[in-house]
């Protein structure tokens, strides 16, 4: 009875990490690239903690409204709104949560894309992926899916041929 359920848990952990590792492979295939949202400065269209996707877009796509990732000067990488863009090109953007807009204009050059589709959560979790903690889960979780995959079917071997032998 213990196996069995050691068996659905080990399935379940590999289907969960499947499932992620899909959730995380398949749009960069699509040609996405993909972004935590560390602040809540776009709540409530996009939480903090979320995971956007952002497609490459010419600066003549960019409109009024559109959510875009950019760099900023500083090399920070940030999700806002376009709030205009004048006749040079420059894009004044704002945070939905703001009050203000942003301070400093941008250039087509420094937009990364535009967002696509956000999924809560993921962002927070893929950072926390990063961290040392994070790191040192994954191996746990993943040596221990090992071992109980491995670990049973080797006892019971080594319990039945010793039990063959005495025979």
């Amino acid at each position: 009875m213990a196996r069995k359920i050691l068996n659905a848990l080990t399935w379940l952990i590999l289907a969960c990490m499947i499932l992620f590792a899909a959730v995380l492979l398949v749009p960069r295939l699509m040609g996405l690239q993909m972004y935590a949202v560390l602040t809540g400065s776009m709540q409530p269209a996009i939480p903090a903690g979320a995971l956007v996707y952002t497609e490459q877009v010419q600066a003549g796509q960019l409109k009024q409204g559109d959510v875009i990732t950019f760099r900023q000067g500083s090399g920070a990488v940030v999700t806002h709104r376009i709030v205009s863009i004048d006749e040079e090109g420059n894009i004044t953007t704002k945070g939905d949560a703001n009050n203000v807009e942003d301070q400093a204009t941008i250039t087509a050059a420094q937009v990364i894309g535009r967002v696509k589709f956000h999924l809560p959560v993921l962002g927070a979790l893929c950072e926390w992926f990063k961290t040392r903690t994070g790191i040192l889960t994954v191996t746990g979780v993943l040596i221990v899916l090992i071992l109980s995959v491995f670990l049973p079917e080797i006892f019971s071997h080594n319990g039945r041929s010793a039990g063959r032998k005495k025979d």
